[in-house]
């Protein structure tokens, strides 16, 4: 009896966990149904990256938000992977995006300012660590970088 019921509530789990990734659209094409392969994508991306392997990590973090661009971890990670390298250009893209899907985080702000910065866009950089900062009051790079 009891691995009936411990059975049943892990199918449960498993199903709201399922929901939850996918999200509660009721359209039955689209992104819906793209989106636990851009999970998917995203994980083997985050192993990648954690294995030491960015070239892998970074394609399938691509693939992923290109799949969902509403994933908000892979664009996260996307953009950390495109600022190590120096290309500010699209780590902006990525820390843009992150803002837009999640702007009451203030590490979103303060990593766009921070790439801003990178991109000599200083009005620009400047707001984001405002925001930041309006955020997060104590965040302390938020305020060394403003």
């Amino acid at each position: 009896m009891r691995n009936k019921t411990h059975r049943s509530f892990l199918l449960a789990t498993t199903g709201v966990l399922a929901l939850w990734l996918g999200g509660c659209s009721h359209s039955t094409s689209g992104p819906t149904l793209e989106r636990p392969k851009a999970v998917d994508l995203y994980v083997s991306g985050v192993q990648a990256h954690k294995a030491g392997n960015p070239a892998v990590a970074k394609t399938r973090l691509e693939l992923a938000v290109s799949t969902n661009p509403e994933l908000r971890m892979a664009h996260s990670l996307l953009g950390d992977i495109y600022r190590a390298e120096g290309n500010y250009l699209a780590a902006r893209k990525q820390y843009e995006a992150m803002t837009r899907l999640d702007p009451y985080t203030a590490a979103n702000h303060y990593r766009l300012g921070l790439t801003y910065q990178f991109l000599q866009m200083f009005k620009e950089s400047a707001a984001c660590y405002l925001r930041a900062l309006s955020l997060a009051p104590t965040d302390w790079k938020s305020h060394m970088y403003l």
